[in-house]
């Protein structure tokens, strides 16, 4: 992908979350035979991306000034539910990213495929991420990061608005405590997180086969990574037996792995 608009998820202003507009997709020398149909070359749609819905809460102010848009929630070729999302199509045609996808049945996959995976660019950026904050708590302006330079040479590090100093400071400590859930997240299996994922979305308790209709596997894997969340880990809480057996989320599962994500 040429281009993707940062999610520089902490900040309050549109233009906070553009600076990372340049995570370029991968090129290669021998692509892979989803990105090298004879029909399209070796200039396909890159328009769309996905990674794991925990981290749709730092692409909040970029969806609601239109850069991007949820397009839905799909199974990854490693079995675990992803986000899909997409750019805004006037931004694809000025950037010249093609939008879509090819067509016929064998690219249903093609938005899930492994090089649209942005999970680990995400968290990059989130990891490394900073900015320029005043010191003065009743003013509390925050800054983009690329503004450093006007500030040290035009204001001397001072805050435009009331004159205070200005510091560089890293991930706020609401970032870090969602990097921190989300390192959390990764210890589960992508089937597991995918279960405790459905359950919470569903607001509800959910039989194993209705996970497993979501999760494209079948009841009796459910069933059995089930135990060990209940069991071994303390995630999940089944109740009932038989066709009446039904999982529910434990308060531990919730804090760890929800909070603070509404």
């Amino acid at each position: 992908m040429s281009s993707i608009i940062s999610p520089m998820l902490a900040m309050p202003s549109v233009g906070a979350c553009l600076p990372l507009l340049y995570f370029r997709f991968p090129t290669y020398s021998d692509p892979p035979d989803y990105l090298a149909n004879p029909v399209y070359g070796y200039n396909p749609q890159t328009s769309h991306f996905h990674f794991n819905p925990i981290h749709e809460q730092f692409l909040k102010t970029l969806e609601l000034n239109f850069f991007v848009s949820k397009y839905s929630e799909l199974s990854s070729r490693d079995g675990g539910k992803q986000s899909v999302y997409c750019l805004n199509y006037g931004l694809c045609v000025r950037q010249n990213l093609r939008w879509g996808k090819p067509k016929g049945r064998e690219y249903r996959a093609y938005f899930v495929a492994r090089p649209f995976n942005f999970n680990n660019k995400i968290e990059e950026f989130l990891r490394n991420s900073k900015r320029i904050i005043c010191c003065n708590l009743d003013c509390n302006k925050n800054f983009p990061f690329e503004q450093l330079q006007f500030l040290e040479e035009v204001t001397n590090m001072k805050c435009p608005l009331c004159q205070s100093p200005l510091n560089v400071i890293s991930n706020s400590e609401t970032i870090e405590a969602e990097l921190k859930r989300i390192d959390r997240n990764k210890l589960l299996p992508d089937i597991e997180r995918g279960m405790i994922y459905e359950i919470h979305k569903a607001e509800k308790s959910l039989k194993p086969k209705e996970i497993a209709e979501e999760l494209d596997c079948s009841h009796q894997l459910i069933g059995r990574r089930a135990k060990r969340l209940d069991e071994n880990l303390g995630l999940l809480i089944r109740e009932g037996e038989g066709t009446r057996r039904v999982y529910k989320l434990t308060k531990k599962a919730e804090n760890d792995y929800f909070s603070g994500t509404e």
